[in-house]
């Protein structure tokens, strides 16, 4: 938590916002409506957050941001049969369709069956809100 913690703190305030919308699931034209900023000037500040979190993509950096503001509140439950566990780990790698079905050897349909359905018992809006989502609702080691 403590690295966490310290990561964050290199932030600026719009970076950390723009973070936060990120992880909502916001798209860049919804961002920068929002923020009043262009889309050029979203896109460069989501490359050094990603830069600055060593993350690849949006959804990397959604559950990063979700780990740190986890909860002591953690779900009990578990909503996801094994097989969308194991989905759902796979796209928070950052992983496609594709590569997913690959991996777990299913077809494309069946992975982005599971995709519909973990998105929507955890009423995610996108693959980034559900690496938001999944990353807050997990404890920290």
């Amino acid at each position: 938590m403590e690295d966490l913690i310290k990561l964050f703190m290199q932030f600026t305030t719009t970076e950390f916002h723009i973070l936060e919308l990120v992880a909502k699931g916001y798209s860049n034209k919804e961002i920068s409506q929002t923020c009043y900023f262009s889309r050029n000037t979203i896109c460069s500040y989501i490359s050094q957050i990603l830069l600055k979190l060593n993350v690849k993509n949006r959804t990397q950096a959604a559950y990063i941001l979700g780990r740190f503001e986890n909860s002591k509140d953690l779900f009990t439950d578990n909503k996801l049969t094994k097989r969308e566990n194991d989905v759902t780990e796979l796209l928070i790698l950052g992983h496609t369709n594709k590569t997913i079905a690959k991996i777990l050897k299913i077809s494309p349909n069946t992975t982005k069956a599971h995709v519909t359905s973990i998105l929507q018992k955890y009423s995610a809006r996108n693959r980034t809100n559900l690496g938001y989502i999944v990353g807050k609702t997990q404890s920290i080691d």
